[in-house]
């Protein structure tokens, strides 16, 4: 299934992260976005199969020592409560930042399935919460230099991730999303916006995990080979008879590439003849960001209507030591009266 605008290989399996085939709307991908994922959706389209082939630290041991496994070859999206956050400086160009979030519900399989194959001693090195009682999900990248200091919500607040759903058993197996290589969270809100929703995707950067040699077999792609690409789909709510205004901006970009050429910097959709939804680039360069807009239909409550934006971005090229990021920002507007 592809997407107007997008390459050929943006087709994902179960409709994670694209927007619906044009005249057939998924209700059940809207509902599960707006309640359990923050109204956002992510998928890498280059590479969202990793694979079962385990990643190897070389700098642990001379003899290739196995550190990080996955749990079932693809990678995941986890969205829960951001507990804490730590930077673990490393060896070499490692340098985590390391989100600890203690999963929703709908998410909690990606701590219950791996504890449940941990030994009782292995549990030890589990993570604990710092704002209550349970187990957190550590979610480790290393950014680019440029990316420092860390964009992150306040603790307690929601946040999302998406990367390889691995076993790091250089802390005794324990569940991990590593690299989480797109994060998203809602912003704090200001005069003139009703809401906003943060978006950062970020190429690691710590020479690990990048080519095929950091394997112990064959993956589909390494989990963080450059470029770093990122379809992501937000589900937004218009309202019926108001016409509702969209920014979508970028806050901070390093090594942010071109993606599609005569991108227009504004889309409309209609309802019922009418506009109801506009979403506005408000970036020099509107090639650096492919976007489309699915239908506009209407919400059972008879106030609200339903649309999926669909965004693609790329950071970094083919080039390992160029790695970036690019912080996003969609904002919905107040509307007058």
């Amino acid at each position: 299934m592809g997407h107007p605008g997008f390459p050929d290989e943006s087709a994902a399996p179960d409709n994670v992260g694209l927007a619906p085939e044009p005249y057939v709307f998924d209700h059940d991908l809207w509902v599960r976005l707006r309640r359990d994922q923050l109204g956002v959706d992510v998928i890498d389209p280059l590479g969202h199969q990793i694979g079962m082939a385990r990643g190897i630290n070389h700098r642990w041991s001379e003899d290739r020592e196995v550190v990080w496994t996955p749990v079932d070859g693809v990678k995941h999206v986890l969205v829960g409560e951001f507990d804490s956050f730590d930077i673990y400086d490393g060896d070499g160009d490692e340098w985590d930042w390391e989100y600890r979030i203690f999963p929703d519900p709908p998410f909690r399989f990606i701590l219950d399935r791996v504890v449940a194959r941990m030994s009782a001693g292995e549990r030890d090195d589990l993570v604990s919460r710092d704002r209550g009682e349970g187990i957190c999900v550590e979610c480790e990248i290393t950014p680019d230099e440029d990316f420092r200091p860390i964009p992150s919500p306040r603790q307690g607040q929601k946040l999302g991730v998406y990367g390889p759903w691995v076993r790091d058993f250089g802390h005794s197996g324990r569940p991990e999303i590593h690299p989480c290589e797109v994060l998203w969270w809602m912003g704090e809100p200001r005069p003139g916006v009703a809401t906003s929703r943060l978006v950062a995707v970020v190429q690691d950067d710590s020479d690990r995990l990048d080519w095929p040699s950091d394997y112990d077999g064959s993956v589909p792609r390494p989990w963080s080979a450059f470029p770093r690409r990122a379809n992501i789909t937000f589900a937004l709510r218009p309202v019926v008879q108001q016409h509702v205004q969209f920014n979508l901006q970028i806050l901070d970009a390093r090594e942010m590439a071109d993606i599609v050429t005569g991108e227009v910097p504004s889309m409309t959709g209609l309802f019922g003849g009418q506009p109801v939804i506009t979403v506005t680039k408000q970036i020099d360069d509107p090639g650096k960001i492919s976007m489309g807009l699915s239908p506009v239909v209407p919400d059972p409550d008879g106030v609200h209507l339903r649309c999926f934006l669909t965004i693609a971005i790329q950071v970094s090229d083919a080039n390992r030591g160029r790695a970036g990021h690019a912080l996003l920002n969609l904002e919905t507007l107040e509307q007058d009266g």
